[in-house]
């Protein structure tokens, strides 16, 4: 049920997002939007907040005594003050730098495109403020499995950016409405994340503030990660610095490509991931090794086996699918052929992006805090180098290349080092390795319909009977190749849906 209620807000998440497509188009205006909205978040993984979001989750996920939720209760208050506390005085000193900030971190852009968004800015900064609270309140209910009501209170910030588009555009320009939206809707969800959490604040006294045992290991696990999130967010803040120096849209155009991949990614980590890491960190805790590792690689198996048939129709009919998409208003087929490739390797990197997700779960739960940040550093380290040199061969595309290999690298290291956590893996990556080899067959089946569609009936009319006749085959080759290789889990998952 959570993964279809999420699969429903995040509709409305693509129709937002195609809306805003067709308004701003290809532009130098929509990279200065989807530049700037991305920001807070990112700096708010930078700083650690977003470390302490993920340690709080998996610490307090282990707890189960009422002792335990004692301790929990205490915990929470206490890092809810600190936030309090320390967020406004961080969003004070970003506010008042923003301007070098943006020129750090956007160096490539124009005076026309900075002094826009020196603008925009001032109402795109202070949503870092609200989703650093909103950001603790969903760990906190997730790790007590309050999965539902995060997740439904989301909607309202997509809401509000949709209502903006058709109000009277302030200084005469939508990327401002977009900015005024998203900071009202972030306003207002982190307000009735705080309402609708009223259980955490019994006995809260906003003026007693004392560290506790649970605190205090929150923090010491969430140090010792800091730096792998450090230079994850430096990697990301890299793709757009490097393709900032490229005119003509480029970041849009990135961005753009990801989007349908992007939230196929957010929908994993909001349902997938933080459920996994929730039941991995308690089963851990209650010493179920074999169970946490059932747990583990059946997530894993299933969600590619659903994964990976996407990927191959995305690559297949690409053409297809930005077509129906994006291309209206003004996103024409010019803005189309700049999201075509980098489309390809953002959908290919679906897949790795599963895998690593999955494999920080299972590290996170495990509490294996040093050998994540040993990994990932290393890794996103070479992708800062790599996203300089991809962008310097093959252009603006270059980050979605780069973006591919690094997260592909850190997920094969991640799943290798699972021998460290349980027995010889190689029986579960062999099953793994046939749900890849199911798809690669499955696309070069698809190329080659599609090529003897050209041969026999010329190209056939209609966007969508094409996108049609492409999933059809495709869904019909993967299941008979899964089948064949028996790693078809089409009847496990039917019957995982009904039963909840």
């Amino acid at each position: 049920m959570l993964f279809l209620i999420t699969v429903l807000l995040k509709l409305l998440d693509v129709i937002k997002n195609l809306i805003i497509v067709s308004k701003l188009g290809v532009t130098d205006n929509a990279d200065v939007y989807w530049a700037l909205i991305s920001l807070p978040e990112g700096i708010i993984v930078l700083l650690g907040f977003d470390t302490i979001r993920g340690v709080s989750n998996s610490e307090y996920s282990s707890i189960g005594s009422e002792k335990g939720l004692n301790s929990l209760l205490e915990s929470f208050q206490t890092i809810f003050k600190l936030l309090i506390i320390v967020s406004p005085m961080v969003f004070v000193v970003l506010f008042v730098f923003r301007e070098d900030i943006i020129r750090l971190l956007l160096p490539g852009f124009g005076e026309e495109k900075l002094h826009l968004s020196y603008s925009v800015s001032m109402f795109i900064f202070p949503i870092l403020f609200f989703k650093i609270i909103a950001g603790f309140m969903v760990s906190v209910n997730n790790s007590v499995k309050k999965f539902y009501f995060p997740v439904l209170v989301s909607s309202v910030i997509s809401i509000s950016i949709i209502v903006s588009i058709f109000l009277n555009y302030y200084e005469n320009e939508l990327v401002f409405n977009l900015s005024i939206a998203a900071l009202i809707g972030n306003l207002i969800y982190t307000l009735l994340l705080i309402l609708g959490s009223k259980e955490f604040f019994r006995t809260f006294r906003l003026f007693e503030l004392k560290i506790d045992d649970l605190t205090k290991k929150i923090l010491k696990a969430s140090s010792s990660i800091i730096v792998l999130v450090i230079f994850n967010q430096l990697y990301l803040f890299s793709r757009n610095y490097f393709v900032s120096y490229f005119p003509d849209g480029a970041i849009s155009s990135v961005n753009y490509a990801g989007t349908l991949p992007g939230i196929l990614n957010m929908l994993i980590f909001s349902t997938v991931f933080s459920v996994t890491l929730s039941h991995l960190s308690s089963l851990f805790h209650d010493g179920k090794n074999n169970d946490a590792k059932s747990l583990f690689w059946n997530t894993i198996l299933r969600l590619l086996f659903l994964v990976v048939p996407l990927i191959a129709l995305f690559l297949s009919g690409n053409k297809e699918i930005l077509s129906l998409l994006f291309l209206r208003g003004s996103f024409n087929l010019d803005a189309l052929s700049k999201v075509d490739v980098p489309f390809i390797w953002e959908s290919l990197a679906m897949l790795s992006v599963v895998l690593s997700l999955m494999s920080t779960s299972l590290f996170l739960a495990r509490k294996k805090y040093l050998e994540l940040t040993l990994i990932g550093s290393a890794v996103y380290i070479g992708g800062i180098c790599l996203n300089y040199l991809a962008s310097y061969l093959f252009g603006y595309y270059g980050v979605s290349i780069a973006g591919f290999v690094t997260t592909a690298l850190f997920a094969i290291v991640m799943i290798l080092r699972t021998r460290n956590l349980w027995d010889n893996p190689w029986q579960h990556i062999n099953s793994l390795t046939l749900i890849l080899a199911s798809g690669v067959i499955t696309m070069i089946g698809a190329l080659l319909f599609e090529w003897l569609l050209e041969l026999f009936a010329g190209e056939i009319q209609g966007l969508v009977i094409n996108l049609v006749l492409k999933a059809s085959f495709v869904s019909v080759v993967y299941l008979l190749v899964t089948s064949y290789f028996k790693v078809n889990f089409l009847k496990e998952i039917k019957h995982f849906l009904k039963s909840t």
